[in-house]
């Protein structure tokens, strides 16, 4: 990297300083429990032409999420309640590996998606309960995205087709609604 003020305003030389390969994130942002999740590590090399691999070396990323070793994008849908701290190393061919700790917390969803009668677990009752919000005028769940656990802003037919789908084939979690 190269320093330079041609006015000499601060600087009263200029400098050069190779950085070789470098981790230049020092933090993932905090996820939120049940709710799409996506963020990335970045690394520079002083080579641009040169790949870099994002690994990690000690920890575990919570569970739901992985890490794209290439793009450093670190994606996924979050289950358990985390809070983890991970070595991380970036390498490339011909320079010295670099990482850092890592810190990613997992907060706790006010309520679980696609739960209408509030009880914390996915069952047949809440399928049938939804079966009676959206076809029956039956009772809202508390609190209302409950209903919409396809994550649409609606609440209907998809919305009981996806949770039939987790509850009864382990199909895909369903997602934080936005009714409310």
């Amino acid at each position: 990297m190269t320093a330079i003020d041609p006015e000499n305003w601060v600087l009263d030389r200029t400098f050069t300083e190779a950085y070789g390969l470098h981790l230049v994130s020092d933090s993932l942002i905090d996820a939120d429990q049940y709710a799409p999740y996506s963020d990335s590590l970045i690394a520079a090399c002083t080579s641009p032409a040169t790949p870099i691999t994002l690994s990690v070396v000690s920890g575990t990323l919570p569970p739901g999420l992985s890490l794209n070793a290439t793009t450093g994008r670190v994606t996924g849908l979050t289950g358990d309640t985390t809070d983890v701290t991970l070595l991380i190393r970036a390498s490339a061919s011909g320079f010295a590996n670099d990482q850092k700790q890592i810190h990613i917390t997992v907060h706790a969803a006010a309520y679980l998606p696609g739960d209408q009668n509030g009880d914390r677990i996915l069952n047949v009752q809440d399928i049938v309960d939804l079966i009676d919000y959206v076809f029956r005028a039956g009772d809202p769940p508390i609190p209302l995205n409950a209903a919409d656990p396809n994550g649409d802003c609606e609440s209907n037919i998809v919305d009981v087709v996806r949770l039939i789908d987790h509850v009864w084939r382990a199909g895909s979690f369903p997602l934080p609604g936005c009714l409310e």
